[in-house]
């Protein structure tokens, strides 16, 4: 099970571990490929708001350091850091979607 960050209620946001992950990717073409590109694997997801965020494996590979993708209710939002910055912001933001503001 993935780690859970910060806990109020039903209302938390979940960031996968490696099998997790994994078993997203499996699902891809069963569940997912009309609605996700097929190089983003899926890393976690906001519970309550039924939001998900994804790594850009085609961007990652070619170092773009901005690989992460934000999905809110059909929005498309590309966050402009890399992974470790964008955790560690989640961490000082205290469970707000800082990368809205």
């Amino acid at each position: 099970m993935g780690q859970k960050y910060f806990l109020l209620g039903f209302d938390f946001f979940e960031l996968f571990d490696l099998e997790q992950i994994m078993q997203y990717y499996r699902k891809y073409e069963i569940y997912y490929k009309d609605a996700y590109e097929k190089s983003w694997y899926m890393i976690g997801y906001y519970k309550g708001y039924g939001e998900y965020q994804f790594i850009d494996s085609e961007k990652e590979a070619k170092n773009n350091s901005s690989y992460l993708v934000y999905i809110q209710v059909g929005n498309r939002k590309d966050i402009p850091l890399n992974f470790e910055k964008w955790l560690d912001r989640f961490i000082v933001a205290q469970r707000s979607r800082y990368w809205f503001w």
